[in-house]
């Protein structure tokens, strides 16, 4: 039952299956990872990565820097 699984969907395995391949490259660290942090960083970015649908999420604006001083004085 599993391997007609595979079988039948195959194509579909092979793309994400290379897709997560990439993006587990491209968020290599330089260096090796020595902590279970650095792994999960590295591990959440290659997952990220590889789904396309958390990609260039813009971040909150910035609140206005610029206050008045006064508040606006009627004419």
């Amino acid at each position: 039952m599993i391997a007609m699984f595979f079988a039948k969907y195959a194509p579909e395995i092979e793309v994400a299956a290379g897709a997560l391949f990439v993006s587990a490259v491209s968020a290599m660290p330089k260096a090796f990872p020595k902590s279970a942090q650095e792994w999960w960083t590295w591990l959440r970015e290659t997952l990220q990565s590889a789904i396309p649908a958390r990609r260039h999420v813009e971040p909150d604006p910035p609140p206005n820097p610029y206050q008045p001083a006064e508040p606006a004085q009627p004419k």
